[in-house]
């Protein structure tokens, strides 16, 4: 037993002042890919990445909680905002018919996380209350 090795824990917690903490304090499961990024799936946060290099977590939520409440204004970080832009049907006028936010294939489809999964192929997977969720990680987004 080496008794001059210096050992800590470092406690991480949501912080509802810092997007990039932790989104929910309520751990359910956690899996850790090749790169070393962990994956955090929460009770009614969603998943959070951690990039150990950063010590940041990015938050991937569903746009309703599972209460059916919107997700507010302040859980919303850069990452989740990507591809809420709306965007038109080609060859279509850009009316409220005819609009289609492109988010809503690419978030979870419930913040309930109830597994998390590395395939051999290394893709990840993410099992919800309302179903399965896939990691696109060239669009750093889910497919649900």
């Amino acid at each position: 037993m080496n008794h001059n090795c210096i050992e800590e824990f470092v406690h991480f917690k949501n912080d509802p002042d810092d997007p990039n903490s932790l989104s929910r304090n309520q751990i359910k499961l956690m899996d850790a890919d090749p790169t070393g990024t962990l994956w955090i799936g929460t009770e009614g946060g969603g998943v959070n990445r951690f990039d150990p290099n950063t010590e940041q977590f990015t938050r991937y939520r569903a746009e309703k909680d599972d209460d059916g409440e919107e997700e507010s204004k302040d859980d919303k970080t850069e990452e989740n905002l990507k591809g809420e832009e709306e965007k038109y049907r080609p060859g279509q006028t850009a009316n409220e018919d005819t609009k289609v936010k492109e988010d809503e294939h690419n978030r979870l489809s419930s913040n309930k996380i109830l597994s998390i999964l590395e395939d051999h192929a290394g893709t990840l997977w993410v099992g919800t209350g309302a179903g399965l969720n896939q990691w696109i990680q060239d669009k750093e987004s889910f497919k649900n």
